[in-house]
């Protein structure tokens, strides 16, 4: 079968060759406009893992999580105002909030209801001092932690993006243009720190591409100096380094054709296809090397080393396929995708080496006798001839060695730490880790946390036993470090009765009377802001969502 093979492609050069040409056309094609990024975290879960149900189950009700950027600076009202106001100018920005964009609510005990204002608007600061304004945000306990600290000159600024925007390559860079339009404020209010889901997907998506195309350039590199060192041919580098090129050029087209997104995982498929696209060049080469120092003839050469090493290359590449391929029994979709693609691309490999290496090789002039020298360095033959001696008469200090050896794996095995850091990826000293620690020292971290409370029935919702006892689970973790401030149903409520009690801050409190609950649920109902987009919404409608 082989030397049928053999003969086809020695017969065929031409024709093979084009087939590879329109090949790599159409698949670099798909990588240069359909390769796509997924920068979220926890894509790896499987369908059935509980923490995937949960997540899907939360964003099915409230939309998706973790599409607030979080920006920290010096506070300066008058430029934070210019700041959000610049912001909300962008596509996919869907509303800003700070401590310019507040506002209070004041009991308008005539009409039952509750009347909102903004907390600053005067620009001019001819109705308010910055001093009264301070003490108004101040005096609402509700954005204690959340925006400010009290005992810092620092204030938070949440800009939440539109989810299809973070995960869209292209329009992704809105975050980096809003952190833009942030730097351009650092005469008013220092170095910006930025957090936030936003920020950490899309700069480190961008790093993890950036990353792919500089590992695969210093592979590329190294491989090429030791495949030099070998063989002492440049022509023999060019013929290796054209096949894993096109290999890699495939390799990222499939996966755009596949209509499967760059993670994490995938981007190690075109490196992974130079590690193995190396090994068949070498093993087809020095073959082939063999062959023409026992009897020169090229052409000759050519077809035995199609036939006799096509079979155990075929074979070494099917087995790596293989193995890879076991990742579509795991029930997560990314690792099933990854597999089925370095499964692909593994066999494509093969398949460009044993057709690329042997056609090219047919135009080119018959190797020097320089060129052949590797296969009789002394170096060479003796590590085989040693290798090859301890393994016939060394039989039991190789058994000895093997065990130890998968005794200090296992050892090592049970060592491996496992961690939920989203950020342990990122080199010590990284921009992004040093913004995440301002964060946490600050504001008590950045990288969102939800609790779902499923009360089941909608009359629950207003027990004095269902509202305590939530307000119990955030005073739980109030006390804990690890968690910043928590916000939910209940302080809304808190804040409603505080304002019911024309802003007295020590009515900031859960209510128990179910007559005083009714009185503030008629009150919020009848009761109209206007968010930061300037359009008018229930106050009802915006609590809504913290309590489904």
């Amino acid at each position: 079968m082989w030397q049928s093979i053999a003969n086809i492609i020695l017969r065929n050069r031409f024709i093979i060759i084009g087939v590879i040409t329109l090949m790599t056309v159409f698949f670099g094609y798909h990588a240069l406009t359909g390769l796509k990024l997924d920068n979220k975290y926890g894509i790896l879960l499987p369908k059935n893992a509980q923490a995937k149900i949960d997540l899907d189950r939360f964003n099915e009700m409230f939309g998706q999580d973790g599409g607030t950027l979080a920006i920290a600076t010096e506070r300066n009202f008058l430029k934070w105002k210019e700041l959000g106001d610049s912001i909300l100018k962008f596509d996919g920005v869907l509303s800003v909030v700070s401590e310019a964009t507040l506002f209070t609510i004041s009991n308008d005990q005539k009409e039952r209801k509750f009347i909102a204002h903004k907390v600053f608007s005067d620009t001019k600061f001819q109705e308010k001092s910055v001093d009264s304004i301070e003490r108004e945000i101040k005096n609402n306990p509700l954005y204690e932690g959340l925006l400010y600290q009290s005992d810092k000159n620092i204030s938070l600024m949440l800009v939440r993006i539109d989810e299809n925007f973070i995960t869209d390559q292209k329009k992704a860079n809105v975050v980096l243009d809003v952190e833009a339009v942030a730097e351009a404020y650092k005469p008013y209010f220092g170095q910006p720190h930025y957090a936030g889901m936003p920020h950490l997907r899309v700069v480190v998506g961008k790093q993890v591409m950036k990353e792919m195309f500089i590992f695969v350039g210093l592979l590329i590199l190294i491989t090429s100096f030791l495949i030099y060192l070998f063989f002492r041919s440049f022509r023999v580098v060019l013929i290796c380094n054209l096949v894993v090129a096109i290999a890699v050029i495939w390799s990222m087209g499939t996966i755009a054709a596949l209509d499967f997104n760059i993670t994490i995982i995938m981007a190690l498929i075109p490196p992974l296809m130079i590690v193995i696209g190396i090994p068949n060049c070498i093993f087809l080469m020095t073959k082939f090397h063999q062959e023409i120092l026992e009897h020169g003839n090229k052409v000759k050469a050519l077809s035995r080393v199609i036939k006799k090493i096509g079979t155990a290359t075929f074979l070494t590449n099917l087995t790596t396929a293989l193995g890879f391929l076991t990742f579509i029994s795991t029930f997560s979709p990314k690792l099933m995708e990854f597999g089925i693609c370095a499964a692909i691309n593994i066999m494509l490999v093969f398949v460009l080496s044993i057709c690329i290496l042997p056609i090219i090789i047919s135009f080119s002039s018959t190797p020097k006798p320089r060129h052949l020298k590797h296969l009789e360095r002394k170096f060479a033959v003796g590590l085989l001839n040693k290798l090859v001696y301890l393994t016939v008469y060394k039989r039991k200090w190789i058994y000895i060695c093997t065990i130890a050896v998968i005794t200090l794996s296992f050892v090592g095995m049970y060592q491996v730490k496992v961690t939920g850091n989203i950020t342990g990826d990122l080199p010590e000293g990284h921009q992004v880790l040093e913004d995440f620690v301002f964060m946490q020292d600050n504001f008590g971290g950045s990288i969102p946390f939800e609790i779902l409370v499923d009360y089941k029935e909608a009359s629950r919702l207003g027990k004095t036993s269902t509202l305590e006892r939530i307000d119990s689970i955030q005073n739980r973790y109030k006390n804990d470090t690890l968690f910043s401030k928590f916000i939910s149903y209940v302080d809304f409520l808190k804040a409603a009765n505080m304002a019911y009690y024309n802003n007295d801050s020590t009515q900031y409190q859960l209510v128990t009377s179910r007559r005083k609950l009714g009185v503030l649920k008629r009150y919020i109902d009848s009761s109209v802001v206007t968010n930061s987009n300037g359009v008018g919404v229930a106050i009802s409608e915006l609590i809504d969502t913290s309590h489904r």
